[in-house]
């Protein structure tokens, strides 16, 4: 295999995630419209699970980017640089989000944080609140559980790495010219498209 070989496939992956990543990264690019215009985001127009989607896609566009980058200068460590990135890019574009987008409830006068705000979509949607449970206010300012972001950040992580994996292992292969591994990484990938599925 030639480097036009590599090449080729390099172009096609950041295609594929950019591609695959439109509909996180059209949510995103609409709530920083909203912020910049109102500086708020009102919850009719909150795009759900927007975190961790979009800085999900923003991570794994900018990983597949650099990853021939990281196969030229770190070499053996390719994989732990490009991934050591995304995460950075995942967690910065994640907190930027959690902690400047407001989203005006259905309660007059009052926003909470994006972080809160997901979380509370999570527990309970606007239609299935019964009386006389925790209202809106409590769920997102006095009964926040940690877990919650926990659980997003882990499987987050996961995707992220098991993604980017797949995608190296591919393009050593398109380097080297050597399918030895091409089942086991099939399976992965296709294990990882599921994960992301699911």
């Amino acid at each position: 295999m030639t480097n036009e070989s590599f090449r080729k496939f390099h172009l096609c992956s950041v295609a594929l995630v950019i591609l695959a990543s439109f509909y996180p990264l059209y949510m995103g690019l609409k709530v920083g419209l909203d912020m910049l215009a109102h500086g708020i985001v009102r919850a009719a127009d909150y795009p759900k699970y927007i975190i961790p989607y979009t800085p999900i896609s923003l991570a794994l566009i900018i990983g597949v980017i650099v990853m021939p980058l990281a196969m030229k200068h770190a070499k053996r460590f390719a994989l732990c640089a490009a991934s050591a990135l995304s995460l950075v890019i995942f967690f910065v574009s994640e907190l930027l989000l959690e902690k400047n987008v407001l989203v005006a409830t259905m309660i007059k006068e009052y926003t909470s944080d994006l972080g809160s705000w997901q979380m509370y979509t999570c527990m309970a949607t606007p239609y299935n609140l019964v009386p006389g449970e925790l209202t809106a206010i409590e769920l997102l300012v006095g009964d926040y559980n940690p877990m919650f972001k926990l659980h997003f950040y882990v499987i987050s992580v996961i995707l992220i790495l098991t993604l980017l994996n797949c995608f190296y292992g591919f393009g050593k292969m398109a380097a080297s010219g050597d399918r030895a591994k091409l089942r086991p990484l099939t399976m992965q990938s296709i294990s990882s498209l599921i994960f992301l599925g699911l």
